[in-house]
């Protein structure tokens, strides 16, 4: 399409080798096809339009403002000797003193007119047109755009430039794109980062804003106007429902506020109100259509925020806590740091965390005599989803290390897991359960990254790193010197071991005499996996009570106060020592109930030991 010649423009013919590369010129990429099929059409048919171009002021060149292609395609009909150098061109020239606005105006436009530009080089141009002073609406104007459209190509702006480039060369779309625009620089380096090393990495805008929003809240859970925290408010223009908040607490005690509305008003019109807290509500037993005065409403906090309410719910007849079941509790007893709590709340709420510490119950004087006795739940007996992991990864790294240590151990180990198919699984390979040894207090993670190393140095100079033949590989590993290929044996099965918290694990280590919590201790990883309840019922179980924090502290302050407390061995958190006090209560329990099992395995053969 031949360019529309500006109004201040005049018509000259300029001598090729006058004519240069504007540098403004927000085209950056340009393919060799093009400038080698304009070469043949120019060739063949002589030049059809006009080139744009300015002569900067005390410059005898004129740069080229809109044709640079065909610029280029002159310039190789020269370099093949088809014209000359010095060939004169039709040009439109510009006046001397447009300004920098118009130049790139008129370069954008004629681009986007006669070939769509690439995105980035369209946002970069908008950017430049923007701080000119040109408002947004007159770059829409402009171009006969939306406003929605220009603010998402400004949006690419946020793009890191390692992400640019990769868009620019055509390696990743303008959709993957607009899902980076979601991530902070840190975290869109890390995709770059990974995808310089492996190019099948982070392929589509999926895979790159489940990355980037991992563990982030959406604003679609939000039970109040999300405005209220714009400053940890992520906007997304490319998708509906794409905001999400960067900042999960903020989020949550904003939520909490809202949640204890909801309770307060159900309170009403129900004889108990539950509150679950980011962990599974178990409905066996209940049942749903009671009358609202005579049922329990039951709300259900979410991980990625959102609310559910249950309402005319009819509980079990009788409610056991059998140590796998869900901790329901008034929603006090989470959000008490973002609640206002009156007078009485707050007397019965120390109350409580002061009879926590002395072992005496706060309320046992104020029941009748006759009342049935009340199950109490601990909420630290059921762990989030985090903590569970945690917990699994300490356990599996801390058998790893065992292992590792002893290649007898190793060889018994698989021995025993294929005779008996119980207790952890080794595959002989591996693939077992991945542990990120970094960002773990631990010492058992630090030992088993050294072990890690040890193997692939092995390996690496034993000559197999890469090989794909057994048969080679197996042919190498028979040249290793001795104990060698038993210390790569016992570090490769140690690394594919998947062990959990459970009876089986705890009698491995009772068996090779390992301690299970070797190198834990109470930490900021460990705490960050606590939900609100959790957190504050640790406080009462390890922090003395003189040093307790009020009910109405902030969570911040209650984490603060139990880290206080292990880092000035007030409680026996860490459990190097020999007079640990305070395990996680689901290690304890698997613990407690592998010894139970063993008792009464032993109690049963007692028996037959003294027939026989």
């Amino acid at each position: 399409m031949t360019p529309v010649k500006p109004n201040s423009a005049t018509e000259q013919n300029i001598t090729l080798n006058l004519l240069t590369e504007w540098e403004g010129n927000p085209r950056k990429t340009r393919g060799e096809a093009a400038i080698e099929q304009m070469s043949a059409s120019i060739d063949q048919l002589g030049q059809q339009a006009p080139l744009i171009v300015f002569q900067p002021e005390g410059e005898a060149g004129f740069q080229v403002v809109e044709g640079e292609t065909r610029r280029r395609a002159l310039n190789a009909l020269a370099d093949r000797g088809s014209i000359e150098a010095d060939a004169e061109i039709r040009c439109w020239v510009l006046p001397a003193d447009t300004d920098e606005a118009t130049l790139k105006a008129i370069a954008v436009a004629a681009n986007t007119v006669r070939e769509q530009m690439n995105p980035i080089e369209e946002m970069e141009a908008f950017l430049d047109l923007a701080k000119s002073g040109l408002s947004l609406q007159a770059i829409a104007d402009m171009f006969n755009y939306g406003m929605q459209t220009v603010k998402q190509r400004l949006a690419l702006g946020e793009l890191v430039e390692g992400a640019r480039d990769l868009v620019r060369t055509g390696k990743r779309t303008i959709g993957w794109a607009q899902a980076m625009t979601v991530g902070s620089p840190e975290g869109q380096e890390r995709v770059v980062n990974a995808i310089l090393a492996n190019e099948g990495a982070f392929p589509d805008s999926a895979s790159v804003k489940a990355e980037l929003t991992r563990g982030q809240i959406p604003v679609s859970s939000a039970l109040f106007d999300p405005q209220e925290l714009s400053d940890c408010l992520a906007c997304d223009l490319f998708s509906q429902d794409g905001d999400h908040f960067t900042d999960v607490n903020k989020f949550w005690e904003r939520q909490g506020q809202e949640i204890q509305k909801k309770i307060d008003d159900l309170n009403e019109t129900h004889a108990d109100v539950k509150f679950i807290d980011r962990t599974r509500f178990d409905d066996a037993g209940w049942t749903t259509g009671g009358e609202e005065a005579e049922s329990t409403a039951v709300i259900i906090a979410y991980d990625d925020g959102s609310v559910e309410v249950r309402t005319g719910l009819i509980p079990p007849a009788i409610e056991e806590d059998d140590g796998e079941g869900d901790f329901l509790a008034d929603a006090e007893d989470h959000y008490g740091s973002a609640l206002e709590l009156d007078g009485n709340d707050l007397d019965a709420a120390e109350a409580t965390a002061t009879a926590a510490n002395d072992g005496s119950d706060a309320d046992a004087s104020a029941a009748p005599a006759d009342a049935p006795a009340k199950a109490k739940v601990n909420p630290l007996d059921n762990a989030t989803k985090d903590t569970a992991s945690l917990l699994t990864a300490q356990v599996s790294a801390a058998l790893k290390i065992a292992v590792a240590s002893d290649h007898r151990l190793s060889m018994a180990f698989v021995v025993a897991s294929t005779l008996t198919r119980r207790g952890p699984a080794s595959s002989m390979q591996i693939a077992g359960l991945p542990i990120d040894t970094r960002n773990h207090g631990s010492q058992v993670f630090t030992q088993l990254q050294t072990k890690r190393a040890a193997r692939d140095r092995i390996v690496t100079e034993a000559g197999v790193a890469g090989m794909t033949s057994p048969a080679g590989v197996i042919a190498k590993l028979m040249e290793l010197e001795d104990g060698l290929l038993e210390q790569l044996f016992a570090y490769t099965v140690a690394d594919s071991i998947a062990a959990g918290v459970d009876e089986d694990t705890m009698d491995i280590f009772d068996a090779v005499g390992v301690d299970v919590l070797a190198g834990w201790q109470i930490d900021e990883a460990y705490l960050a996996t606590l939900n609100n309840a959790q957190i504050r019922v640790l406080a009462t179980e390890v922090v003395e009570t003189s040093n307790q924090p009020s009910p109405r502290a902030a969570r911040g302050l209650v984490e603060k106060a139990i880290m206080e407390a292990v880092d000035g061995d007030a409680l026996a958190g860490n459990f190097m020592s020999d007079d640990a006090s305070w395990s996680p209560p689901q290690v304890l329990k698997a613990i407690q109930n592998a010894a139970a099992r063993r008792d009464q395995a032993a109690a049963k053969q007692e028996p037959i030991a003294q027939a026989a």
